[in-house]
């Protein structure tokens, strides 16, 4: 069988949650309001693949 080239490819370690916490995201996250110039930390969400960024992102301050 051929190597998967993915887009989440070796990212099992850090697309786990917790066994408590596997449910989706809260409505707060999609409702925050953020002005230029403020610095924000990048996380993929893993119960959510749809528009999240790549993962050499993951963890990086912007």
């Amino acid at each position: 069988m051929a190597t998967s080239r993915g887009f989440r490819r070796k990212s099992r370690g850090y697309l786990l949650k917790p066994r408590g916490s596997r449910s989706g995201p809260t409505p707060d996250i999609y409702l925050r309001e953020y002005s230029v110039g403020d610095r924000v930390y990048i996380t993929i969400n893993p119960s959510v693949q749809k528009g999240s960024p790549h993962r050499r992102y993951h963890g990086r301050v912007g």
